[in-house]
């Protein structure tokens, strides 16, 4: 009975120790769930502060947007005065949301980059700051004028796309884009203000977008041959002017033929490495009279010439030709470097470097630059050999503007078989276009470069193989006085802190 007894009082004892067990346990799940409970709530109480103030953050770059387009003329001198009040440091705008729970600061900061506020880009930054001190901030870098070098081609009329064409650079219709062919590429943003189409499922199929491909944008508006005629009349200090208005020309043009400038003026310009031989010529009473120069390229520059301008050459610097009226490519424009050797070559797919004719300054294959047998690239050992200005290393780049046509002179006694031309060209009225517009024994054209022009070039039947290579140098640094648009880019959205 004893150990009867016993036997029941250890099992009692037992179930009472499990029960504590399991109690203890209990209240430790019951704890852990609270705590895990109360994590959680913390947690989505954070992240909600985050995306609140994330949010209040974008508003602040959204009043920056609105600033800067709300008053599209004088946005540049607008935010050069918030600057200059210290808005870098100080806010320029302040304002709440959320029922004042979060305030929102702006800031702007000049990066420096143009002594032209239009040109420079800037670091627009938005400040949230909750009822907690909590802050979150963001910047997106802008500009106020959009460069027309970051387009490998740029048409006001419709553009048709033939097939195995490939683009670098961004590519803009400001009417319709029809894509006719099959395997294009673009590896920039496509737009068009109207509609973007494929003739068939084949060209749709194959085609490759590296961005986007947009219809329906804003219309883009060009600077006319007015606003470059405006822009040589009051050049950038270190412009070179051709113009029978200008005072310095006058004097020189006087000087050197005895007579007076007048608007016959013809101005022929031809780049030797970093040098230049300049002609002008001016028809006075009947008779031709020549004036002759030799000066440096003016780097990071441009020539401003108020009649037709003729050019050709070798160039190892940065430049542009402006005028209101029309450019003639008399010959082969190359990039070279300071010793006149090329910065692009035509290799030879089976070893080595192609053929190079001397006489035409060209390669002189007669077939398919970019077949199967050739590959036109910048030399593989460029980086060694660029051009170095006040210690910089730099890109040879040259910018074509006129306000009416570039024309190249493709005559056969000139160009026989095939050319070259670097340049980056815009044409306010008109087109890229040969001379010679039916030449049956010319064979390569290699623009290397951009057009910016009203439509398609009627280059089909002047050249047999046509090459366009967009210089991708461009897209960073496009020709000095290569004409922009006033289209704010708000771009590179970041976030700057949040804690």
């Amino acid at each position: 009975m004893f150990r009867r007894m016993r036997k029941a009082g250890d099992e009692k004892g037992s179930a009472l120790f499990t029960v504590l067990v399991l109690a203890v346990v209990m209240a430790t799940v019951l704890v852990a769930v609270s705590v895990s409970s109360v994590s959680r709530n913390q947690i989505a109480e954070r992240s909600n502060s985050e995306l609140e103030r994330l949010y209040a953050a974008q508003a602040g770059l959204e009043r920056w947007k609105v600033f800067i387009m709300s008053d599209i003329e004088h946005c540049a001198t607008n935010l050069q005065a918030a600057i200059n009040a210290g808005g870098d440091v100080n806010p320029v705008h302040t304002f709440a949301v959320g029922a004042g729970n979060t305030v929102i600061e702006t800031f702007a900061e000049d990066l420096g980059t143009d002594a032209n506020p239009y040109l420079t880009w800037y670091l627009l930054r938005s400040r949230a700051t909750d009822n907690m001190g909590r802050v979150t901030e963001l910047g997106v870098t802008a500009r106020l004028v959009d460069t027309f070098g970051k387009y490998a081609l740029f048409v006001d009329g419709n553009l048709s796309v033939g097939a195995f064409a490939r683009y670098a650079g961004n590519v803009h219709s400001n009417a319709n884009v029809s894509i006719g062919g099959q395997n294009i590429t673009f590896l920039g943003d496509l737009t068009a203000v109207g509609t973007i189409t494929f003739v068939n499922n084949n060209a749709r199929n194959t085609c490759t977008f590296g961005k986007s491909a947009t219809p329906g944008v804003a219309f883009k508006p060009r600077p006319s041959a007015a606003d470059i005629q405006a822009t040589g009349e009051n050049p950038p200090a270190g412009t070179l002017v051709y113009d029978w208005n200008d005072a310095d020309f006058r004097t020189r043009f006087s000087t050197a033929t005895g007579s007076q400038p007048n608007d016959t003026l013809k101005t022929y310009i031809t780049f030797q490495v970093d040098m230049m031989t300049v002609v002008t010529t001016c028809v006075v009473g009947g008779v031709t009279k020549t004036m002759t120069e030799t000066l440096p390229v003016p780097n990071d520059n441009f020539i401003y010439t108020a009649g037709d301008a003729y050019v050709s050459g070798h160039l190892s610097r940065r430049v542009s030709i402006l005028t209101p009226a029309t450019i003639t490519i008399t010959g082969p424009i190359r990039y070279m470097d300071d010793n006149d050797e090329p910065q692009y070559l035509l290799y030879n797919k089976q070893g080595g470097v192609a053929n190079f004719h001397d006489t035409w300054d060209s390669w002189a294959p007669v077939a398919n630059w970019k077949g199967n047998n050739f590959d036109y690239r910048q030399a593989d050992d460029w980086a060694e050999r660029m051009p170095v200005v006040d210690g910089y290393a730099q890109n040879p780049t040259l910018g074509l503007v006129a306000g009416s046509s570039i024309y190249i002179n493709n005559a056969p006694k000139d160009f026989p078989k095939n050319i070259e031309v670097h340049a980056a060209i815009y044409s306010s009225n008109d087109v890229f276009r040969p001379t010679l517009e039916k030449d049956p024994n010319a064979h390569n054209i290699m623009i290397h470069g951009t057009r910016v022009q009203v439509g398609s070039s009627p280059n089909s039947s002047a050249w047999q193989f046509r090459h366009y290579s967009y210089d991708e140098n461009l897209w960073a640094a496009p020709p000095p006085g290569f004409p922009s648009a006033l289209d704010p880019n708000f771009s590179n959205w970041h976030i700057v802190r949040s804690q």
